[in-house]
C-alpha cells in the first residue's frame, strides 16, 4: 500500500516537472516570436556583427547579406539585439525540451 502512494507520489511529481517545463517552453518560445515580430517590422533590417554572423552560420543559416559593420546605425543595433535574442532563446528552447 505505502509502495503504491509512494509511485503515484512520484508520478504526479514527474507530471508536475513536466508541465512545468513545457510552461518554461511556452513563455521562450513567446519571447522568441516577439523578437521575430520586431525584426519583421523592420523595412529592412539593419548589418549584422560578426558574432551574430556566426551563430546564425553554426545553427545551419546562411548569411548572404555582406554588408560591412564599419559604422553602427540605429538599425544596426536594433537588428543585432533581436537577432541574438532569437538564437540564445532558440538554444535555451531546444535545450529546454531536449531535457537539459
Amino acid at each position: 500500500m505505502q509502495a503504491e502512494r509512494q509511485e503515484r507520489d512520484n508520478s504526479w511529481e514527474q507530471q508536475r516537472q513536466e508541465l512545468e517545463r513545457y510552461r518554461l517552453c511556452e513563455r521562450k518560445a513567446k519571447e522568441l516570436v516577439a523578437h521575430m515580430e520586431v525584426l519583421s517590422q523592420l523595412d529592412r533590417p539593419g548589418r549584422l556583427s560578426e558574432a551574430n554572423r556566426r551563430r546564425l552560420a553554426a545553427c545551419g543559416a546562411r548569411v548572404e547579406d555582406r554588408r560591412a559593420l564599419d559604422s553602427v546605425m540605429e538599425k544596426d543595433v536594433v537588428t543585432n539585439f533581436h537577432v541574438s535574442q532569437v538564437l540564445t532563446l532558440r538554444r535555451e528552447l531546444l535545450d529546454t525540451l531536449a531535457g537539459r
